[in-house]
């Protein structure tokens, strides 16, 4: 982890550290530990998401969460198999839990693949649909959807060419993911800073 990408979290360690510390079997203090250890660039997030699912195994927004996270962090095997288990569980599956398998197909070079899952995502105050969404039309050769993408992204985060690099470090992608997101994006007509 960066210096500079650590200390940016460091604020909500103290917090993090006290709920647990009043409740350490509390699953949204766990999720809150998992979280910031993944953020903060520390592996231990495994460790912890693992505790966090052992509290409640059946929890389809924790199952998603860390589901995501570990697809992000380049272990799709495993996270596009707790994000299935959430889907099957939950009685209405927000799509967002098909973030990943945009990141999966995006880690895999199928970058087509990955925007007919992203134009499925209905997240729209998130940037990082549209974010995936415009990497993923860019790769694949949509002209149109990356146009698109594009336009919803910078009306969600108008500074965001500025802030690309800076916003794509902070999800700690698996360095596939990384690249397959930066070049995308410039693909789709973004220039990043």
């Amino acid at each position: 982890a960066s210096a500079a990408g650590g200390a940016a979290f460091n604020p909500a360690r103290p917090a993090v550290d006290t709920a647990l510390e009043l409740d350490g079997t509390n699953i949204l203090a766990n999720a809150a530990l998992t979280r910031y250890q993944y953020y903060a660039g520390d592996p231990a997030f495994i460790q912890s998401a693992e505790r966090m699912l052992a509290l409640d195994p059946n929890n389809p927004e924790m199952l998603g969460l860390f589901g995501i996270l570990l697809t992000a962090y380049g272990d799709s095997t495993h996270g596009l198999e707790l994000v299935a288990r959430a889907i099957e569980l939950s009685p209405q599956p927000p799509s967002i839990f098909n973030l990943a398998r945009v990141f999966a197909h995006l880690q895999d070079d199928e970058p087509c693949e990955a925007l007919a899952q992203a134009q499925g995502l209905d997240a729209n105050k998130w940037f990082i649909v549209h974010m995936v969404a415009a990497a993923s039309a860019g790769l694949c050769g949509d002209a149109a959807a990356a146009t698109e993408a594009r336009d919803r992204l910078l009306a969600v985060e108008p500074s965001f060419e500025a802030h690309a690099v800076g916003l794509v470090e902070i999800w700690r992608f698996d360095p596939r993911l990384k690249h397959a997101i930066l070049t995308g994006l410039r693909s789709a007509g973004l220039g990043l800073a």
